[in-house]
């Protein structure tokens, strides 16, 4: 039944070569664009309410496990490519320069959203931010991509289901409700994301077409709420009072000790959240300056009046 649920849900995702490149496009099911992705947001948080209560059985946890990972991957994370491995003259290359990240975008087409070779007549100068300081990821969230594509359902359901798969997927993780611990899930914790340059919320802003202007005002709409999203799903493994000991039995505050039960330094995660609470308030200023002047704009579920 939960299978059945999820794939009359979801929306159908098709992988299509483009000049030698895989590109998602987007079909849907049941969850049209009239709902926004509705159904899918609220049967994840049910499935988050199921879990936490202990009424499935690890078979349906394991299934269920599985398949968000898999699509939130192929959805919402990017890989970088090692600047080493960047062939001298390519359009990487002027990103590569100068950048404190592990590499550039494997995909072309973010790639060219970066480096200004961009055609896609909605998207905005884009820029990877909110990388945080000292980490090594070698992977990206992608969120200006998202709400710049042509595909309606792209740009109006995926970006609603961003949050609700993330928060099932670290409640199956979580040790609390029988999972391994959050180590499993924590590379997004520090990976930056891909979002509109800096500028375009500043006093360039209003020199964006409306559309550019709506692609702004929701990348840092769905921004917010992500980094909201992953300050409560990992506080917790931040709780040094959470700490104990391993199995072989390490004394209190020996350096084993300050293992969480999730399986990750709570001194680390605590470093972590507070560069992760510094960017929040970065984005919902950024959001407030932006929404104040894009009058189409609107949360999911609000009906936009220009009258």
């Amino acid at each position: 039944m939960i299978q059945s649920a999820y794939s009359n849900c979801k929306p159908t995702v098709n992988s299509t070569r483009t000049n030698g490149n895989f590109q998602n496009t987007v079909a849907t099911t049941s969850a049209s664009p009239v709902f926004g992705g509705a159904s899918m947001a609220f049967l994840l948080d049910e499935l988050c309410h199921a879990v936490r209560g202990g009424r499935l059985t690890t078979s349906i946890k394991e299934w269920i496990d599985e398949t968000i990972k898999n699509d939130f991957e192929n959805w919402f994370v990017g890989d970088f490519v090692e600047v080493d491995s960047i062939p001298k003259g390519s359009k990487g290359e002027c990103i590569a320069k100068g950048t404190p990240l592990a590499g550039v975008p494997k995909c072309s087409a973010d790639l060219a959203l970066l480096d200004g070779t961009s055609t896609n007549i909605n998207a905005p100068p884009g820029e990877i931010r909110f990388e945080v300081a000292g980490s090594e990821s070698m992977v990206y969230t992608k969120i200006l991509p998202l709400l710049a594509s042509h595909e309606r359902a792209e740009r109006e359901i995926l970006p609603v289901l961003l949050s609700p798969m993330f928060r099932l997927t670290a409640t199956l993780s979580d040790c609390r409700y029988g999972g391994l611990g959050l180590h499993e899930v924590d590379a997004v914790l520090d990976c930056p994301l891909l979002l509109p340059s800096k500028e375009s919320s500043g006093m360039e802003f209003e020199d964006l077409s409306p559309t550019k202007q709506w692609v702004v005002t929701a990348s840092y709409y769905f921004a917010t709420c992500w980094v909201r999203q992953l300050i409560n799903s990992f506080i917790y493994a931040a709780d040094e009072s959470t700490a104990n000991t391993d199995s072989i039995g390490a004394p209190a505050g020996s350096c084993m000790s300050c293992i969480s039960s999730q399986r990750m330094n709570s001194g680390d995660v605590q470093k972590t959240i507070i560069a992760r609470l510094s960017a929040l308030v970065e984005l919902e200023e950024e959001l407030s300056f932006t929404a104040s002047k894009c009058y189409g704009f609107a949360p999911p579920g609000k009906i936009v009046s220009l009258v």
